[in-house]
């Protein structure tokens, strides 16, 4: 079989992988993989560097990775940033499977995602976190553009 190479306006232009994923009794909803820079806003949201050695900051990870990947049937984000700690109260019924997608299309592994969830701790009542910059991928729902 010949090799066969790519270009790179092939990789520029590659679709973002998603899986349509059915919630039981509530309906359908759309996972998206992060892209390269989405996948780097989502660790510097969840690690901070102090001295060499990787430190969780961010202790909402699950919560943070569905909020950025489930999409609605048009492609947009269905949760806004304000909605994190709505996310995180979501039963695990629901979310673990939506996060486990995420992870997957992602191509995060099991291991990376255990250390950012390891050390738990709260975020504000009105469930914000400081420092969460949403992924560039179009506004959150909710959002006015600047």
């Amino acid at each position: 079989m010949p090799e066969k190479w790519v270009g790179k306006d092939a990789l520029f232009k590659s679709p973002k992988k998603k899986e349509r994923h059915t919630i039981e009794g509530l309906g359908d909803v759309w996972i998206h993989s992060l892209t390269c820079g989405q996948k780097d806003e989502y660790e510097t949201a969840a690690y901070q560097v102090m001295e060499g050695t990787r430190e969780v900051k961010m202790h909402q990870a699950r919560a943070l990775l569905i909020l950025w990947t489930v999409h609605d049937q048009h492609g947009n984000r269905l949760f806004a940033d304000a909605d994190l700690g709505k996310v995180a109260a979501m039963d695990s019924w629901i979310a673990e499977p939506l996060y486990t997608k995420a992870r997957r299309l992602s191509r995060m592994t099991a291991a990376d995602m255990d250390e950012l969830v390891k050390n738990s701790g709260t975020i504000r009542s009105d469930g914000s976190v400081s420092g969460l910059q949403p992924p560039s991928d179009g506004p959150a729902p909710g959002s006015t553009p600047s």
